[in-house]
């Protein structure tokens, strides 16, 4: 565990000064580590690209089609802008946060025990998820990654710098959460919502799940893949804090959206940067289509979706813990 309290400033920012770090050593080792996928995706390259068994023929057109776009070039504009340049770049905002006003100095032993908790529950459940269907995606090909910026494994479907940005944005989101929830006041004046806002949630939420699987295992529509994939494994996470913790996101709203919008929006922009550079590409065959340049509807709804999971399974966790 980490202390987030001065004087020990050293022991405040060392999370992220060991991400930096390693960081910095994947990015000077990325250009001279260059694994290059095997000829006709041969081996465990091939094995890690297979689609699921539903559908043989419309899944066999896919792959062939997946494997003409996986070994067409990359379009980077330098070669020395590695993977692990976006993650010093990521964590400059949030060491300054922490320089300049870090989370939990006014806060009392209990709530400081707390907080901890908070972040070890939030950084183990948010990664084991996160790392699914990260997973998930990049092995369907929803999402590639370039070889020459990335240090690959052949037993991941993402690279090691991949995961790390996982432990990286997790930690980050809970540590904005923690100073949004001190600089901003509950809105006490608001109880428990109706049951019919409870309903309608509900059956929104009971949709989006249903739209999600539909997508991903049914739909011969390969637009709807990448949104699918964000309802299919988020929309569940929604509706069991729904059910459970509705009170909570009402009295909450104002700390929730202050401690999601500003890390989604600089995620969102650092994943343009990445885009232009080459490190990571979205096929078009599973996007919607909506975009403006960079800026793609589907690859926004992921990060946006993500950074909102956690905001509303801390105010959750704290509820179970403490009551409302």
């Amino acid at each position: 565990m980490f202390e987030l309290q001065p004087p020990a400033a050293m022991r405040r920012t060392t999370p992220f000064a060991c991400l930096c770090m390693a960081s910095s050593a994947f990015a000077m080792r990325a250009p001279h580590m260059r694994p290059q996928l095997p000829q006709q995706l041969g081996g465990a390259a091939a094995a890690r690209s297979l689609p699921s068994p539903l559908f043989p023929v419309a899944q066999h057109a896919r792959h062939a089609s997946r494997s003409t776009h996986m070994m067409a070039p990359w379009d980077a504009p330098t070669d020395w802008f590695v993977y692990g340049h976006l993650h010093l770049i990521l964590a400059l905002p949030t060491l300054t946060l922490l320089s300049l006003s870090p989370p939990l100095q006014r806060a009392n032993p209990l709530q400081k025990q707390m907080s901890y908790a908070f972040i070890v529950f939030i950084v183990c459940i948010g990664v084991a998820q996160s790392f699914i269907w990260d997973s998930y995606g990049a092995s369907m090909g929803f999402w590639e990654f370039n070889p020459d910026k990335c240090t690959s494994r052949d037993d991941l479907a993402i690279p090691i710098e991949e995961v790390l940005w996982l432990f990286h944005h997790v930690l980050k989101t809970a540590l904005y959460q923690l100073k949004a929830f001190e600089l901003v006041g509950v809105q006490a004046d608001r109880g428990v919502p109706s049951p019919q806002l409870r309903a309608s949630v509900s059956a929104l939420l009971v949709a989006a799940c249903a739209f999600g699987v539909w997508a991903l295992l049914l739909s011969p529509d390969d637009t709807v893949k990448c949104i699918g994939l964000v309802c299919a494994f988020f929309a569940p996470v929604w509706l069991v804090i729904w059910q459970i913790g509705s009170q909570f996101v009402l009295r909450h709203a104002n700390r929730i959206t202050i401690g999601w919008f500003l890390p989604g929006v600089t995620t969102v922009l650092i994943d343009c940067l990445g885009q232009q550079q080459g490190v990571w590409r979205f096929p078009e065959q599973y996007l919607s289509g909506i975009s403006q340049g960079y800026l793609k509807l589907d690859i926004v709804l992921v990060y946006m979706v993500s950074r909102l999971r956690l905001r509303l399974r801390r105010r959750l966790r704290s509820r179970l813990r403490v009551g409302a």
